[in-house]
């Protein structure tokens, strides 16, 4: 008897869900980090007891960590939540979250109460000054439906999709939200294994024009690997198309955010 290939998944790699349970944890962290960023106070989750409270930032700098890593099943939708932040701004606000973190802790005195030191006060009015994470932050605790607040970032977007058991890769750009992108091209009728991000570039770039442009250069640079000319399809390794792409964003200036 023939065994029939059953596909149990709904969503693509980086595009599953975040439980309920986690959304909880993790949205009474950000609410933590906003207070102590907008007033200098470091509110407890529950009673008078504060310890875990750098566990508790540690959870909002593994937001950051998933976006700029992308590695995860989760990872595109913590990105949606946050309102897209590019790899770059997420990897420098993962950096100085790291920083704040370690102030935290060296802060706790000798009966475990965390206390707002200068060191905590210069990294916050740094990471709020010298980043958008109040933005994303904001965004993350009023989040409530991806449809109708897909992103913030008017740039346009580089992305690389796949599906499970698909050798083929679509490389394309966009300027609309990369999530309603993906989400629209999983509902055709013709999509029987869904799409996942495996790798997105966030550009600077926002008029519609040129952001066309770079995604005709990128596609004349795979057309050795285009499986046909009127659908955005690679026949090509997936760090293989990372890496050229990289190397276009370089050798023509591309700003990324």
């Amino acid at each position: 008897m023939t065994k029939v290939l059953k596909i149990r998944s709904k969503h693509g790699f980086g595009l599953h869900g975040i439980t309920q349970t986690q959304s909880e944890q993790v949205d009474g962290s950000v609410n933590q980090l906003l207070i102590l960023l907008k007033t200098q106070y470091i509110v407890l989750d529950s009673g008078n007891s504060n310890i875990g409270y750098d566990s508790s930032m540690r959870r909002v700098r593994n937001l950051f960590d998933r976006v700029h890593r992308q590695h995860t099943k989760d990872w595109f939708t913590v990105a949606d939540k946050l309102g897209q932040p590019g790899v770059e701004e997420s990897k420098e606000i993962s950096k100085m979250l790291d920083k704040l973190i370690k102030e935290i802790k060296k802060s706790k005195d000798k009966k475990g109460k965390y206390q707002v030191t200068k060191e905590i006060k210069k990294v916050s009015e740094e990471l709020c000054s010298d980043t958008d994470i109040l933005d994303f932050l904001y965004i993350f605790h009023n989040y409530k439906d991806t449809d109708k607040k897909s992103t913030r970032k008017k740039g346009g977007k580089i992305y690389i999709l796949t599906a499970d058991n698909n050798e083929f890769l679509k490389i394309g750009c966009t300027q609309d939200s990369l999530y309603t992108r993906v989400k629209r091209i999983n509902s055709a009728t013709g999509v029987m294994i869904p799409f996942g991000i495996k790798k997105f570039w966030s550009l600077k770039e926002s008029n519609i024009n040129k952001v066309i442009k770079i995604e005709n250069e990128i596609h004349d640079l795979l057309s050795k690997y285009r499986v046909r000319k009127d659908k955005e399809f690679f026949n090509i390794n997936l760090n293989n198309a990372i890496s050229k792409i990289d190397k276009f964003l370089k050798d023509n200036n591309l700003e990324l955010s």
